[in-house]
């Protein structure tokens, strides 16, 4: 997507990476960058924080769990009915830990701040928390390098809309951006590179299909 966007604003492009949400909002304030290209949650919270596209996608809600209590998962009306006796892991933005609160209200959540302590929680077999709420396409790929655990979305499916970023203040290039992200939905694109990336499906071809994290991992399709 970013090097499409360069493309059609026939601009140059370059890559910098940033740890964390407080460093990206740095960097964008003091002009170091234009557009944080990292789906982040649309919500009041990151509103107050960046300056939000309009939705580039809906993100189901995942659960890391380990593999064999997969079906303790299966619903969040189960999940809630064990109250406070459930520890989950959930990323320590507040917008992160509101929505988790709607979810499981009951539940005793354990903040986590980069992906670096996921992987720690995994590595030690996540014996402190019963899941970590993260987006399922995350997730599952996550559980690519941890493979005793699993990812599951419990029903009815709670979503997540994400977007990109820019500096609050910059209203032409957000401007300039949610018009190209318009044009993107409209011809299909945001669409088609979710169905390559994800589904696997995009290229019609008597290849293959490509590896997806949706059919290979979570199983959804065939």
């Amino acid at each position: 997507m970013a090097h499409r966007f360069a493309r059609r604003i026939e601009l140059p492009i370059e890559f910098l990476p940033v740890s964390s949400q407080v460093q990206a909002a740095e960097s964008l304030d003091a002009g170091t960058c234009d557009i944080l290209m990292v789906s982040f949650p649309i919500s009041v919270i990151t509103s107050q924080r960046f300056a939000m596209t309009s939705p580039t996608y809906n993100s189901p809600v995942g659960a890391i769990v380990r593999d064999h209590r997969r079906d303790s998962f299966r619903s969040w009306n189960e999940v809630r009915q064990r109250g406070a006796a459930v520890r989950v892991a959930v990323p320590a933005a507040a917008d992160s830990i509101s929505n988790a609160k709607s979810l499981l209200p009951e539940a005793t959540l354990v903040p986590f701040s980069t992906t670096e302590d996921v992987k720690r929680m995994l590595e030690s077999g996540a014996q402190d928390v019963d899941a970590i709420l993260h987006a399922a396409e995350n997730g599952a790929a996550l559980t690519l390098l941890y493979p005793e655990f699993s990812v599951v979305v419990p029903t009815p499916s709670a979503f997540i809309p994400l977007g990109y970023s820019v500096a609050h203040g910059n209203d032409e290039l957000l401007k300039t951006l949610n018009a190209w992200l318009g044009e993107q939905k409209a011809h299909g694109t945001v669409d088609e590179l979710y169905r390559y990336w994800m589904l696997g499906q995009a290229a019609k071809t008597d290849k293959p299909p490509r590896w997806s994290v949706i059919r290979d991992v979570l199983g959804w399709v065939n």
